[in-house]
């Protein structure tokens, strides 16, 4: 069966990091894979996948390009990756590819929870909190939602985590010449986009800085303008390590050379690739709940087993503590969050579970396809997604989030009055009280 696996740009982030692990580790007995990009491509992420042997496709934003190829190429299932997207039309290719090319199977991998699957075959979710979000957008109870929809973490590809890990020396080298070498070291990896940016952070190493004088925090993806003005003003620019955007070897590389991964991030997430890289690498993670909006980050963390939920920075910035100070709890967490990743979320594994999805389907509609090889996965089901609200309502709790917390910290901005003027807002950091209320 001919597949084109299809998403905006490809690039270094986001889905042009994570998708076309799909294509490396496909079943090529059974499907021929493309990665098509609508956009266009990073010219060097396009150069380093076909050197994997990963075919890509341009559209150039042409619909009449994209689909002719799908005509020319007889694609059997059209397998489109993003919210909305690409270009935020996604009913448009929809139309194209089963009305007009009369594609037989069209998948979406939709990573915000956007739509309603209007003419999708099957709606792929990343997470069970943008399950949930899904179906209370659409009125679904979850049987309703697993008639056409199915869950498909992040796939992460171990083998590469370990082919690159640095031997001591080079973990010397690395540190000496990031300026960390005999410091505690924290790290944050992720682009710098402002939306997702918040002197929140900058909060909790200032709080840690005031107990552990040598801390370092390592910024992996480059940092907004405003939050390096925001570092300068608080005095804390000696403290922190701008990486900027580098290579994914050199991020592995970085990983393996940090103590802890301090996520935060101002609009949470759906599901983010940054903490399962940094358990890849045994290294303890330690994230904020964002309860105002996506915040499937503390799914991806078992508090106290491989990582640490925080909702205030003060709270944040103790578990951090008692990280750095404790290398056996970091070591353990480390190992319980590599195993995690090798059980749930190993490129080879979601690979084969998503071309189950691709067999089941093709049989469904009757195209010819050899199954058996997929007969023994299980993917996630109905019992583990009908039980998820009450699981992530004891999550919530357990990062710290209560009623009074809400009522002290919306007392103290009001009285510096930032309700009354937006533009201070910028200046309040997301510690996923105030922010779930203005």
């Amino acid at each position: 069966m001919r597949v084109l696996h299809l998403t905006e740009r490809l690039g270094f982030a986001g889905a042009g990091a994570n998708l076309p692990l799909y294509l490396k580790f496909a079943n090529h007995d059974l499907f021929d894979v493309t990665m098509g990009s609508f956009f266009g491509s990073d010219q060097r992420r396009k150069e380093i996948l076909e050197g994997d042997g990963i075919r890509t496709q341009e559209f150039y934003g042409e619909m009449e390009l994209f689909e002719r190829y799908l005509k020319d190429q007889d694609i059997d299932i059209l397998h489109i990756s993003g919210g909305e997207l690409p270009g935020g039309h996604l009913k448009w290719f929809v139309e194209i590819a089963k009305r007009r090319v009369r594609v037989p199977i069209i998948i979406h991998l939709n990573f915000f929870a956007h739509g309603d699957g209007d003419g999708i075959d099957l709606t792929l979710l990343q997470s069970k909190t943008m399950a949930w979000k899904y179906m209370r957008k659409n009125g679904l109870s979850v049987e309703e939602f697993w008639l056409r929809s199915r869950l498909l973490p992040v796939p992460i590809d171990l083998e590469r985590f370990d082919s690159l890990k640095p031997s001591e020396e080079e973990v010397r080298q690395i540190k000496k010449r990031l300026g960390i070498d005999g410091h505690p070291t924290i790290c944050r990896l992720g682009r710098p986009d402002p939306i997702k940016w918040s002197y929140f952070l900058l909060q909790i190493l200032a709080l840690v800085k005031a107990r552990i004088p040598n801390v370092k925090l390592v910024v992996v993806g480059g940092i907004p303008d405003n939050v390096k003005n925001k570092i300068k003003s608080m005095h804390l620019a000696p403290s922190v390590v701008d990486v900027g955007e580098v290579s994914d070897n050199k991020v592995i590389k970085i990983l393996h050379c940090v103590d802890v991964l301090t996520h935060s991030s101002r609009i949470g997430e759906s599901f983010t690739a940054a903490i399962p890289q940094a358990m890849a690498c045994r290294k303890p993670v330690v994230v904020n709940s964002t309860p105002w909006a996506d915040n499937g980050q503390i799914e991806q963390i078992d508090k106290w087993v491989d990582g640490l939920v925080a909702t205030t920075a003060e709270d944040f910035a103790d578990h951090v503590i008692r990280l750095l100070k404790n290398p056996f709890m970091r070591q353990r967490m480390g190992q319980n969050g590599r195993s995690k990743v090798k059980s749930s979320y190993e490129a080879r594994l979601m690979t084969r579970l998503l071309e189950k999805f691709y067999v089941e389907l093709a049989l469904k509609k009757g195209l010819p396809c050899d199954g058996s090889a997929y007969s023994a996965l299980q993917p996630f089901g109905v019992a583990e997604l009908s039980g998820w609200p009450l699981e992530y309502a004891f999550r919530l709790r357990e990062s710290g989030y209560n009623a009074g917390r809400v009522k002290s910290t919306l007392t103290h901005y009001l009285w510096k009055s930032t309700l009354l003027f937006p533009s201070l807002r910028e200046a309040i950091p997301a510690d996923g009280i105030l922010a779930s209320i203005i």
